[in-house]
């Protein structure tokens, strides 16, 4: 029986710049690790001129939550970026919807 062909790791040395390790930061440390990140990546989505460009902008930022709870996930970690943008004054924490706030669509509905 023929050797079986092993499916080559994306975790592998060589020379991807598709994947980059960093540590986990400890919850109380995540706002501060955040901020570069967020203001360097959001910025450029609150510069622009129309929703088409936004979105475009926006799908440049790398972001993955694998978790849906918790400090880590994707609900806590999306009011610590709100927290940031609203501290650098870049939406108004009176406002539910502002500029360059990304919305996911699940399907369609009569009612909207």
């Amino acid at each position: 029986m023929p050797e079986k062909e092993r499916m080559p790791s994306p975790y592998s040395e060589g020379d991807s710049t598709d994947i980059v390790w960093h540590d986990v930061p400890r919850p109380d440390d995540l706002k501060k690790v955040l901020t570069d990140a967020i203001m360097t990546g959001t910025a450029c989505t609150f510069a622009a001129e129309t929703a088409v460009e936004a979105l475009r902008r926006f799908d440049t930022i790398p972001g993955l939550c694998a978790l849906r709870q918790g400090p880590y996930g994707v609900a806590d970690i999306n009011v610590l970026i709100e927290e940031i943008l609203m501290k650098k004054g870049l939406i108004d924490p009176q406002q539910r919807w502002y500029k360059g706030r990304p919305v996911l669509y699940h399907g369609s509905t009569i009612t909207i």
